[in-house]
């Protein structure tokens, strides 16, 4: 018995040396196999999980007369390399359905589709936007195109289904996922498990203007996160041409955009920047007393009262700032991840020097793609500023006989002329993890502690009595 196992054991070892080719790529092939099966299973019996639970939700009692939740959801289907209606079906649409939510489906079908259908969308309790961040961009502009953008944006919540290849939104509303570090599926999981439960918070905007004359002054864009121009996002933007390197494209992006195509970089913004603040034009002026005192008064003294008249705003302008650098970025609050707490409302302006060194440029690049930063730490710092809004007057040649672009929220954008960016704060709502709800009623802006810049936003119930 023994030598017959020996004697099987040395065949089979013989037969691995003379085929060791084949037997490296089916041992390969097993252990991606088995992994991918345990990955499956884990999707599963996560799936099984949430929808378990939000089946919960789904068998409370109805009444007849009590119309169904009403779940829009506009549809990228050819986000994340076409992989968006499949990811949306297979991890956000069974955990609505068991909800028992009523679900419509609208495919978008070319750019600025969202947009469109945004500014159209009526009975809707909710809007999901299943895409990444460039979809989430479009509806939220065609969101602030309607009329009644004010009620309707906090009346109707948001939500983010992260089905496209940039989500920084989703992760920065569910912060939980993105520092536990969870796997794609349970971050769409968590997004469809938000609406179930009904937990969200309100959100700010960033609003572009175009200043320039002619038939594009006074159009506007809309966005949640930042606007970004200069050398950074040109290397960023050449990213692609590298996918035969697939392993050191990100680093290899910036290597070769400050070496052999620097021609075709921005490194120079050349404009007037001018930061603006808001504040009260006028103090509080008391409105007149009423002087009529009835006879058991002047028994039993009462303080006087006296109403005070609401401060209106404007927008304080500083002198203008020459600028002649290689970035400027505009970044919201959004770009951090929420908490459940107010937090200070303005703008974070960064500008980058004019120069920097090969080394300085390509590991900050770097970084970057590795979702941090080092702006602080290199010997040519960047400049940080804050500001509610801020005004873009470039030089009169900067934009000849070539054509320049920005980025808003990772979507590429033509410039055309000088840009007024402003903070819109507290805009319209989204859907959040619990670890970021806030409540509407409460959320103060904690600005310098004065009372004048304290805002309390409408509860979605009462402006849903409005509309």
């Amino acid at each position: 018995m023994k030598v017959k196992i020996r004697f099987k054991m040395v065949k089979f070892l013989t037969t691995l040396r003379t085929h060791w080719k084949k037997s490296v790529f089916f041992t390969l092939a097993g252990a991606y196999g088995t992994h991918w099966a345990q990955l499956k299973y884990r999707e599963n019996q996560l799936m099984t999980r949430f929808c378990q639970e939000a089946s919960k939700y789904g068998q409370m009692p109805h009444h007849p007369d009590q119309p169904l939740y009403n779940v829009t959801v506009i549809l990228n289907p050819a986000a994340s390399g076409g992989q968006g209606r499949q990811k949306f079906e297979n991890y956000c649409a069974p955990i609505l359905n068991c909800a028992g939510l009523r679900v419509s489906v609208v495919r978008t079908e070319g750019i600025g589709e969202a947009k469109r259908l945004m500014e159209i969308m009526s009975e809707a309790n909710a809007v999901l936007v299943a895409g990444g961040d460039g979809t989430l961009m479009e509806t939220v502009s065609g969101l602030f195109k309607r009329n009644d953008a004010e009620t309707f944006g906090m009346a109707v919540p948001v939500g983010v289904l992260p089905v496209g290849r940039t989500n920084s939104m989703a992760r920065n509303l569910f912060p939980v996922a993105a520092r536990d570090g969870l796997s794609e599926v349970e971050l769409l999981a968590n997004a469809a498990m938000a609406v179930v439960k009904q937990v969200y918070r309100p959100v700010d905007v960033l609003q572009l203007e175009n200043l320039s004359e002619g038939d594009l002054q006074g159009r506007k864009l809309h966005a949640v996160s930042e606007f970004q121009m200069g050398a950074f996002k040109d290397a960023h933007r050449r990213m692609d041409k590298f996918w035969y390197l697939p392993k050191v494209k990100k680093f290899m992006t910036y290597v070769f955009a400050y070496s052999t195509a620097s021609k075709d970089i921005l490194w120079n913004c050349p404009a007037d920047l001018t930061l603006g603040n808001l504040g009260p034009i006028q103090d509080l002026i008391p409105m007149e007393a009423n002087n009529t005192r009835s006879w058991w008064s002047y028994l039993w003294p009462f303080p006087s009262q006296s109403s005070q008249a609401p401060p209106t705003f404007q927008t304080y302008w500083d002198e203008p700032q020459a600028y002649n650098g290689l970035e400027i970025r505009v970044q919201t609050p959004n770009v951090k991840p929420f908490e459940n707490k107010p937090t200070l409302k303005k703008l974070d302006i960064t500008l980058g020097p004019e120069s920097m060194r090969f080394s300085e440029f390509v590991s900050e690049g770097y970084a970057r793609e590795q979702g941090s930063n080092t702006t602080d730490e290199l010997e040519t710092p960047f400049v940080h500023q804050k500001a509610d809004r801020i005004r873009l007057n470039f030089q009169p040649d900067f934009a000849q006989g070539r054509e320049y672009f920005f980025n808003l929220d990772n979507e590429e954008v033509e410039m055309h002329g000088d840009l007024e960016i402003s903070l819109l704060a507290d805009k319209f709502v989204m859907f959040c993890g619990s670890e970021a709800q806030l409540d509407l009623k409460a959320n103060i802006d904690p600005n310098k502690g004065k009372w004048w810049q304290q805002r309390t936003g409408p509860s979605i119930a009462n402006l849903k009595q409005r509309l």
